[in-house]
């Protein structure tokens, strides 16, 4: 039997790590839409992120806590050992630099990572602090 973790389930705990420390996170990944002329589309930029993670500035933080301020990126999923199509893998990383180009914190977990959740503490500590 196939034990292989697929990318919903990396979410799910990318999700449940991040509410414990405060985040929200609201998924934007394109959905397949129809238009009033009965046509059907996608209605994002291509290769953008699966969430944007917020939460908002803690009391003690420098910066006064005034409503609206708080931290905020970009969480692009990948299940573990992921094999991407090229095309779909070009414009992702073409969103994801115009993103980090614009000052935006983009996390895209790298395809071909054997352990989606354990990358993405480093990255967290790297980013916010301890775990």
């Amino acid at each position: 039997m196939d034990m292989t973790i697929n990318e919903a389930a990396v979410s799910r705990q990318l999700d449940d790590f991040l509410k414990a420390r405060g985040w929200r996170c609201t998924r934007t990944k394109a959905e397949l839409s129809f238009y009033p002329n009965g046509r059907r589309g996608r209605q994002q930029e291509s290769g953008h992120a699966d969430y944007l993670c917020t939460r908002p500035l803690e009391p003690s933080h420098p910066i006064p806590n005034l409503p609206g301020r708080g931290d905020q990126f970009f969480r692009e999923d990948k299940q573990p050992n992921a094999q991407p199509k090229k095309a779909h893998k070009a414009k992702q990383d073409a969103w994801t630099s115009d993103r980090r180009r614009e000052g935006y914190l983009v996390c895209q977990i790298p395809y071909k990572c054997s352990d989606p959740l354990e990358w993405f503490e480093n990255w967290y500590r790297e980013h916010f602090g301890g775990v």
